[in-house]
């Protein structure tokens, strides 16, 4: 009879338990190789930026200045955004030529763009968050 089912139905759930655990498994490990750093980038060991300084573009070593985006500098932060919005449009309209231009552009000024993490980051230390396409510009002059 009927005890026959019930095992084999209980088998079932417990592999596909097992299943979804070991899928669970390989999301987890995949997100966690993903948001390892990456040698290249200057990051090592277990935890981010663990026992190295950080270089800034000079080779100068970054003495913990981390400036935020509201204090002004050279350039300008309303010329970087502004330039980071009409990249992210050439982008948008998979214009990679323009963008590229204006990536290197920004990057001649000391300006870096790390766009899986949707930020930038100047020389000097300041830093903010990617504007997107759509976002206003702010009609800075350079």
């Amino acid at each position: 009879g009927g005890g026959r089912g019930r095992d084999r139905e209980r088998r079932r759930d417990r592999e596909g338990d097992d299943r979804g655990r070991d899928r669970r498994q390989d999301c987890d490990r995949r997100r966690d190789r993903d948001e390892r750093p990456d040698d290249r980038r200057g990051g090592g060991g277990a935890s981010f930026g663990a026992g190295r300084p950080k270089m800034d573009f000079g080779g100068q070593r970054d003495l913990g200045d981390n400036r935020s985006p509201s204090r002004d500098g050279d350039p300008p932060n309303d010329w970087i955004i502004d330039l980071l919005i009409d990249r992210e449009k050439a982008r948008i309209d998979r214009d990679f030529g323009q963008a590229d231009k204006l990536r290197d552009e920004l990057r001649s000024k000391g300006v870096e763009i790390y766009d899986r993490e949707r930020r930038w980051e100047a020389r000097d230390g300041r830093r903010g968050a990617r504007p997107n396409h759509d976002d206003q510009k702010r009609g800075a002059r350079r």
